[in-house]
């Protein structure tokens, strides 16, 4: 979706997020009233499975400074997100981000997906896409070998949990925006 503001459901998750930054903040002497409570985002970077390391590690840190809990904002680019949708299967994952986090270690470490099964999935993607790209055949053959799973849930699917984890902003790359003629 390309907008210039939240809609609603993003609007509202935001403001209980507040909220409860708001909190983190006076817990940790720093004061603002409702109406400032700052736009505190954490940024992931790429780089594929270092950067997916590297941001569950930042996360890591910042929950044992008692920090975690002031994020309003978690966004991140190529591996970051990767960090970001093993993260956000689980529900208030920042609540319980020890067990989370060795759930991922441990996926990491373990085997990898089979190339029929990525076969698999590069096929659904091709037959369910209307437009099929390289980034698809990446993404099917490539990255599932690194994170070691073929993930099928949905950015929708995270709309019905109530979350206490910070808003995930996923950057992506809009393909009609590039193939428009509209420049």
């Amino acid at each position: 979706r390309i907008e210039h503001s939240l809609n609603k459901k993003e609007k509202e998750f935001v403001d209980n997020r507040r909220k409860d930054v708001l909190q983190s903040l006076k817990k940790l002497q720093i004061h603002c009233s409702e109406n400032e409570v700052p736009n505190i985002a954490l940024l992931g970077s790429g780089g594929g499975e270092r950067a997916m390391v590297g941001l569950l590690g930042s996360l890591d840190q910042l929950q044992k400074a008692g920090l975690l809990d002031c994020v309003l904002y978690l966004s991140g680019v190529s591996g970051s997100t990767w960090c970001m949708a093993s993260l956000y299967q689980e529900p208030d994952w920042s609540t319980k981000l020890e067990t989370v986090k060795d759930k991922i270690i441990e996926r990491l470490s373990g085997p990898a997906v089979s190339w029929g099964d990525a076969y698999d999935k590069l096929k659904k993607y091709y037959y369910e896409k209307d437009i099929f790209s390289l980034t698809d055949v990446w993404a099917a053959m490539f990255v599932t070998g690194y994170v070691k799973e073929i993930d099928e849930h949905t950015l929708s699917d995270q709309w019905d949990q109530k979350s206490k984890d910070p808003f995930p902003i996923y950057t992506v790359i809009d393909k009609k925006c590039k193939q428009s003629n509209d420049g």
